[in-house]
């Protein structure tokens, strides 16, 4: 599909994450739209909005058969461009009852040539770059645990994004009545773009999540050490703090 075409579904879509901490619960309704706000892009140990804000909204729908397809991006809030659009289509087994489950999604990530995407392309083309990716987690015990291993498998102009990715994670749900706490700890390999220490990012997060029933708010607090803080913006700080709040809702 061309650039303009990805741009215009987006758009469409406006109301795109950080990716996911752990692996989404699963869900009721056919669609959910959701929309973030982060004091800083952070994915995978890369900085992808040179430390500053981005809004992420995404549309996730529904599939028979146990699919989803999900639209997804970032757009910098003061330089107002639409950084890169991320498509995917996946599907969710269950494993063992509601202890164990498993997903399978192919990716397609689209960079929309903006400086803040030098790491692929000359900041003023298009790229793109593709990848399978295969996740196993837990529910609905003390202390859920995700796996998540993915391979690169290049695109247009995206030739040197081929290697492979993992990342696993730790999280426990507090419930505390209306609102719940969801704090945990990740961490993030990657072997693509020839990096030397493949130990990207660790984490520990803190979702806070608000059920209005129409609505969910979860505000989010996040430390992140960066083995290698130079990936993109050019900062040698290990430590980062994040912030941000996203809402969704479905029907």
């Amino acid at each position: 599909m061309t650039r303009s075409v990805f741009i215009v579904a987006t758009l469409m879509a406006e109301l795109l994450s950080p990716p996911a901490f752990s692996q989404q619960k699963d869900e009721e309704s056919a669609v959910t739209v959701q929309v973030g706000y982060w004091s800083r892009y952070v994915r995978r140990g890369f900085d992808l909005n040179r430390g500053l804000p981005v809004l992420e909204p995404s549309v996730t729908l529904a599939l028979p058969l146990s699919l989803s397809a999900e639209a997804t991006g970032f757009m910098g809030v003061s330089e107002k461009n639409l950084g890169e659009v991320d498509l995917s289509l996946s599907s969710t087994q269950s494993l063992w009852s509601d202890w164990l489950e498993w997903s399978v999604a192919f990716c397609s990530y689209q960079y929309l040539g903006s400086p803040e995407i030098d790491y692929v392309a000359d900041g003023s083309s298009y790229a793109n770059s593709q990848e399978l990716i295969l996740g196993v987690w837990t529910q609905n015990t003390p202390v859920d645990l995700s796996l998540e291993v993915g391979r690169g498998l290049g695109g247009e102009h995206g030739d040197d994004i081929k290697g492979n990715y993992a990342s696993a994670a730790l999280e426990k749900e507090v419930d505390l009545g209306l609102l719940s706490w969801e704090p945990g700890v990740s961490a993030t390999y990657l072997d693509e773009y020839g990096i030397p220490n493949r130990i990207t990012e660790l984490a520990v997060r803190n979702d806070f999540v608000l059920d209005l029933d129409a609505i969910t708010v979860t505000p989010n607090v996040s430390y992140l050490y960066l083995p290698i803080p130079r990936l993109l913006n050019n900062d040698d700080n290990h430590d980062i703090w994040v912030f941000g709040v996203k809402v969704s809702t479905g029907w």
